[in-house]
């Protein structure tokens, strides 16, 4: 199933009024469902009319106005840095930045099968605000078993358990989003 397969199931469901749909194709299974279903978080959106994203092509400025700032000149010092220079030539004063500090490392994966989020959206431990998530740390899952939720485009994909075991991390923050083959759970099979 490519991404073309998955846009027209997207607007037909759109045009059809069909309140969920579920798809298998060469081992890529799609659960679509509208957002005025009972799993759903965000507000329905019933009612709005599909309308394709406009083409607007971006033109740059010819100049720079004169009622908006202009660019401020840089030199390089003898130690090979950028310094900013007033349009009268003189140099600008930086106070000394504070030394940066590195990042931290995240915490070591615990040993198991990391399961990645499928999609790009917002990840959702449990199916509503005021429902209990789907697993914790140490819960044992099944095979196939929902995990959580990634919303996306308003439609909620539920993400399934690939093998069975035991949930030994949660990688990633309710209600945070999520980027394509990011860590999510990390599950010590049986």
């Amino acid at each position: 199933m490519n991404l073309n397969d998955i846009k027209d199931l997207l607007r037909t469901i759109a045009e059809s009024g069909i309140e969920e749909v579920e798809v298998e194709q060469d081992g890529t299974r799609v659960v679509v469902r509208r957002s005025g279903a009972t799993v759903s978080i965000a507000p329905p959106m019933a009612g709005m009319p599909y309308a394709p994203p406009s083409y607007v092509p971006y033109a740059p400025p010819m100049s720079t106005p004169a009622y908006m700032p202009q660019p401020v000149p840089y030199t390089h010092s003898p130690t090979g840095q950028p310094t900013p220079m007033a349009h009268d030539g003189t140099e600008i004063a930086t106070p000394p930045s504070a030394p940066v500090a590195p990042a931290a490392a995240p915490p070591p994966a615990a040993p198991g099968v990391t399961l990645r989020a499928p999609i790009v959206g917002t990840f959702y431990r449990s199916p509503s605000p005021d429902a209990p998530s789907f697993v914790e740390v140490g819960t044992k899952v099944a095979k196939g078993q929902v995990l959580c939720i990634i919303e996306a485009m308003k439609l909620m994909n539920e993400v399934e358990a690939d093998v069975a075991g035991t949930v030994r991390q949660i990688l990633a923050e309710n209600a945070q989003p999520v980027e394509y083959d990011q860590p999510l759970f990390v599950v010590e099979p049986d």
